[in-house]
């Protein structure tokens, strides 16, 4: 998170998130106009779940996710859906093409250092298939079904699930604090 400089978070957050708003913003008027279609908008598990030394790459990620979620709401009684693709670590040539910041060495033994170490090293596993992920979009188009997210790969489905788990607990655990600030005179 330190390393990055404010050009490369600009990059991020302007292609991962502002390029996937216009592009979406662009085609609704045309898919309203018509009276139905489907946007996919491909995410990752990282809008869901996160890893170390990506931060930059999830605030982008969960934030294209947010938006999307809202508009598939908006858009539905347009006949429009919109579905989220969250594939998981696939060999797309993405470690390679990251643009990475100079190293701060106090993050060398920290979780986000094992993390880049294993990209550098090409130990980070990538076990899904790019053109089975491409199949099963496609096969999500044709198929009609409209899912609002579709996650691809045993690692996105086990990571995001267990995220999901854990933030449920989390926001479980604070059941009675949240209670506890109910204005009770209101209605």
């Amino acid at each position: 998170m330190e390393e990055a400089t404010d050009e490369q978070i600009r990059r991020v957050i302007d292609t991962n998130l502002l390029g996937s708003i216009h592009v979406i913003r662009a085609v609704i008027p045309h898919l309203r106009a018509q009276g139905h279609g489907h946007i996919v908008q491909v995410s990752t598990a990282g809008g869901q779940t996160t890893y170390p030394n990506f931060s930059y790459y999830h605030a982008s990620k969960w934030g294209i996710e947010g938006f999307c979620e809202t508009v598939a709401r908006e858009i539905a009684p347009f006949g429009i859906a919109l579905t989220i693709v969250e594939p998981g670590a696939t060999p797309t040539g993405f470690a390679s093409a990251l643009d990475a910041a100079p190293v701060m060495p106090e993050y060398e033994s920290t979780p986000a250092g094992e993390v880049r170490r294993a990209i550098a090293s090409g130990a980070f596993p990538s076990p899904n298939d790019p053109h089975k992920i491409a199949q099963a979009m496609i096969n999500l188009v044709d198929s009609g079904a409209t899912p609002l997210r579709l996650p691809l790969g045993s690692d996105t489905y086990e990571d995001v699930r267990a995220s999901l788990v854990a933030r449920l607990a989390e926001h479980d655990a604070h059941r009675d604090t949240a209670l506890a600030v109910v204005n009770r005179d209101s209605g």
